[in-house]
């Protein structure tokens, strides 16, 4: 079972229209959302890498097919950003699926079918039995634990232990826009450090003119 992407979007990122009735969708969204916030902590040439890094640690191979599905979005015209958060939560979502449909813990399984509402309705159902403390990433992720940002991630998308519409709308919001603003506030952090980076060579640069002219009129008075 595969789940296909929710419509693109421009900049800023967005949920989508799946992420708000889909629950195993609204999870990984939020799961991609809260990542990410993480993610542009770290300068903006090493974010992809740092992405890649932190996601193979917890799941091998897991990071480089999200690396590869980001770029192929982004070679169909899909903004940067868009295309991480899709092809995370798309790498999420289908191991979520998986987890669910081989017998995830605590589960009702018997009778379950092969469809996507078969896999949410017992997905729903064990929504509410993962504590604080826990995470649907320990069951997903082959090492959870040699991650912190993925372990953090996973255990805050589980905000919503609800399958209702509201909640799933809200929970994939609320983790989008706590994204925008990260990435907002990062833009700005490195606009204002290029802007004292330019101050400061302009004052160099000044100063030295001013030495230079200065050295060469004291030659000349001598």
């Amino acid at each position: 079972m595969s789940y296909a992407l929710a419509g693109l979007a421009n900049p800023p990122i967005r949920a989508g229209e799946l992420a708000a009735t889909d629950p195993i969708m609204s999870y990984s969204t939020a799961f991609a959302a809260r990542l990410m916030q993480h993610m542009v902590k770290q300068p903006k040439a090493r974010r992809v890498a740092w992405l890649r890094s932190e996601l193979n640690k917890a799941q091998p191979g897991m990071g480089t097919g999200v690396v590869a599905k980001a770029n192929t979005l982004m070679a169909l015209g899909t903004p940067r950003n868009q295309a991480i958060l899709d092809a995370v939560r798309l790498a999420m979502a289908n191991r979520v699926a998986a987890w669910v449909a081989k017998g995830a813990p605590g589960a009702a399984m018997a009778g379950l079918g092969e469809s996507v509402g078969d896999l949410n309705a017992v997905f729903c159902g064990i929504m509410g039995t993962i504590t604080v403390g826990g995470s649907l990433v320990t069951g997903v992720m082959s090492d959870p634990a040699s991650s912190a940002a993925i372990a953090e991630s996973g255990a805050g998308a589980m905000t919503a232990n609800s399958c209702n519409a509201g909640a799933l709308r809200a929970q994939g919001d609320t983790a989008v826009a706590q994204a925008n603003a990260a990435i907002a506030a990062a833009d700005v952090e490195r606009s204002s450090a290029r802007q004292s980076n330019t101050v400061l060579f302009v004052a160099l640069g000044g100063g030295a003119i001013f030495l230079l002219f200065g050295g060469i009129i004291l030659l000349k008075m001598k």
